[in-house]
């Protein structure tokens, strides 16, 4: 009876606004691949996993292999890059002592972070900096190397030739405690905009929650991995300084 209730609840929402969500979140050009019956269904077990994962606990969770190392391209890790396995080197355990004494989170946050591939949108390594005591961050590289692209599908037509590398697309995101919250993400590849939450992991990483709705329901988490100064000096990453970067800032 629930499986039957969730399926006619799941043709309501496709029937009425849901398509539009989907168009927001992958794209046409990938609904269009599916064909409308299967694009339908696959928005929906997207949802509805959403929905039901999300009530898991977190051990339930790791169980099912929904953390961003299932997507794959975590499973690139730093052997694969190259670079020698750092991970004793980064802030584990640190992480609330650093925000306990540095109000700011400044140096207990900023730095370079691996951001994974997800179905058609690229991954990158961006740069998380912390001004106020919220985190912006912006783009340096894509995973796979490819040159930097420009902002076609962005509503406003005087940045659609703007680059998407060097340009904050994540601000406003409040640190409390561990906690983040009240940030909003700008996808270049869609031109679609996020709310965004998250939480601050003991590793270092960042464990983000980008959602069309502000009940984060229609939405995906990811981890970013933070990287250490070696792994970022390994990989040639370079930073802008904060003034510059804070001007490329669109509200």
């Amino acid at each position: 009876m629930r499986l039957y209730m969730m399926k006619n609840f799941c043709q309501m929402l496709w029937r009425a606004r849901f398509r539009r969500v989907c168009l927001d979140a992958f794209g046409s050009r990938f609904l269009d691949l599916l064909g409308s019956r299967a694009a339908g269904a696959f928005c929906a077990s997207v949802f509805v996993s959403g929905i039901l994962l999300s009530s898991l606990p977190a051990e339930s969770k790791k169980l099912a292999n929904i953390d961003t190392q299932s997507i794959g391209a975590l499973n690139t890790n730093t052997r694969d890059l190259g670079v020698q396995d750092l991970g004793a080197q980064r802030m584990q355990g640190d992480v609330k002592s650093c925000l306990s004494t540095q109000p700011s989170a400044t140096g207990c946050l900023s730095g370079f972070y691996k951001v994974p591939n997800f179905l058609i949108f690229k991954g990158g390594y961006v740069y998380v900096l912390v001004h106020e005591g919220r985190i912006f961050a912006y783009g340096v590289e894509n995973l796979d190397k490819s040159p930097a692209g420009k902002d076609p599908h962005n509503p406003i037509k005087s940045l659609r030739e703007r680059s998407d590398k060097g340009t904050i697309f994540l601000k406003d995101l409040k640190i409390l405690g561990m906690n983040l919250r009240d940030g909003f993400s700008y996808n270049f590849q869609n031109g679609s905009t996020y709310y965004t939450k998250g939480k601050i992991l003991d590793s270092g990483d960042l464990e983000l929650s980008f959602a069309l709705d502000s009940m984060h329901i229609l939405g995906k988490s990811f981890v970013w991995e933070r990287l250490s100064d070696e792994q970022a000096s390994a990989l040639g990453l370079q930073k802008l300084d904060n003034e510059t970067a804070l001007k490329t800032l669109v509200r």
